[in-house]
């Protein structure tokens, strides 16, 4: 990452890291030490731009969920990650949601662009909620 704060540098290589080799990248902010996620160019808590890369863990925990036009959105907050953001969790039956339940990402079988190679999150096998 650049300290010249370019949204584009970050949305490039979040986004390639994400297609090409199913990676997740937080931006680690110097100040507070939190790992944003998905990566912005400035800390949304003390305002310092980031300066870094970390891999965050493909896997993470379902803090809450929603169903939405026959849809089941869950707020994922990945391993290693400071934050949560909203995707698709692929489950027959919101009833065998819970929050606090271990979730992992489902890609694609094509390689898509940027966050469509994502297609959303499945529980864990033997996961069980908080």
């Amino acid at each position: 990452m650049t300290s010249s704060g370019s949204e584009t540098i970050v949305d490039d290589f979040f986004f390639e890291e994400l297609t090409k080799n199913r990676r997740f990248y937080a931006a680690r902010c110097a100040t507070c030490m939190k790992n944003r996620f998905p990566a912005a160019t400035t800390c949304p808590d003390c305002g310092q731009p980031a300066e870094g890369w970390v891999q965050v863990d493909p896997e993470g925990v379902l803090e809450s969920y929603c169903v939405s036009s026959g849809r089941i959105i869950g707020l994922i907050r990945l391993d290693k990650a400071d934050d949560a953001f909203l995707h698709v969790i692929e489950v027959a039956d919101y009833r065998q949601l819970s929050a606090g339940m271990r979730v992992e990402a489902v890609f694609s079988d094509a390689r898509g662009d940027g966050i469509l190679a994502l297609r959303g999150f499945k529980p864990q096998e033997h996961s069980s909620g908080a």
